[in-house]
């Protein structure tokens, strides 16, 4: 396996360790989200997805549970302010510009569903959402087959070992979830 950072750009080390540390005190709760924040602001100012990837690899001790420790959605409110959103200059065939593609079709489909639970349920609209989502089981099943796997050979193991076994089962949960509900149109 390849030493993760082969395959990045030169990398500030030290903004890493500032972003770990900032994430740790936040989360032990010595810093509130604000504060957390406005260091981040001031002391990072922007990072990359592969940042903290790398961060997460080379700078914090492995734990067993990090997997099930990690909410992913605090972190991104307490990245939101750093974090580049930006798309990467690949190929339009790469596989990561196919899968940022259907996270857009994702996204959209997640608007569907807050447009059309504002109103009354017409079954079929939501068994044709129910449908177009249930289709996402194939995307996150390439994902981990495919570019995990890939990943994983450069060097990136530690933060994909958590995506695999948190993101895909949560996420296909959530499915189950909505097309079992008492309260979806399938009943």
């Amino acid at each position: 396996m390849e030493n993760m950072r082969n395959n990045l750009p030169e990398i500030d080390m030290e903004k890493l360790q500032i972003v770990l540390d900032t994430k740790e005190r936040y989360l032990d709760g010595k810093l509130t989200l604000d504060e957390a924040r406005a260091i981040l602001r001031e002391r990072v100012k922007t990072l990359r997805p592969y940042e903290i990837a790398l961060a997460e690899q080379e700078l914090k001790t492995f734990d067993e549970d990090e997997c099930r420790k990690e909410d992913i959605q605090q972190m991104m409110e307490l990245f939101q302010d750093v974090l580049d959103r930006s798309r990467p200059d690949l190929p339009e065939d790469h596989p990561i510009m196919c899968y940022l593609r259907e996270n857009d079709e994702m996204r959209r489909l997640l608007k569907q569903v807050e447009e059309l639970a504002q109103y009354p349920v017409i079954k079929n609209q939501w068994l044709e959402l129910y449908d177009e989502l249930h289709k996402f089981r194939l995307h996150l099943s390439r994902k981990q087959n495919q570019l995990y796997s890939i990943l994983e050979r450069k060097g990136f193991d530690r933060t994909l070992s958590a995506m695999r076994s948190a993101m895909p089962a949560a996420f296909l949960r959530k499915i189950r979830m909505m097309s079992s509900s008492p309260c979806s149109p399938q009943s």
